[in-house]
């Protein structure tokens, strides 16, 4: 982002804490809606159906 600010006077809308929020509320209403393997498929493809472990983080937040 700096090269595209300083090449083409580029200037970003947003920041990441402002966009944050609305980002976190898109991703939990469109999972809602559907299977998240179906909501979010470049996702998958990227990191497979399996991604998210959720045995092994129900066990890690049973320790803590």
């Amino acid at each position: 982002m700096t090269a595209a600010g300083r090449e083409l006077g580029y200037r970003p809308v947003t920041n990441y804490l402002t966009a944050l929020p609305a980002v976190v509320d898109w991703v939990v209403e469109t999972a809602r809606q559907r299977d998240w393997r179906t909501a979010f498929p470049v996702f998958v493809r990227a990191h497979g159906p399996d991604a998210f472990d959720y045995t092994a983080e129900d066990s890690w937040l049973a320790t803590r």
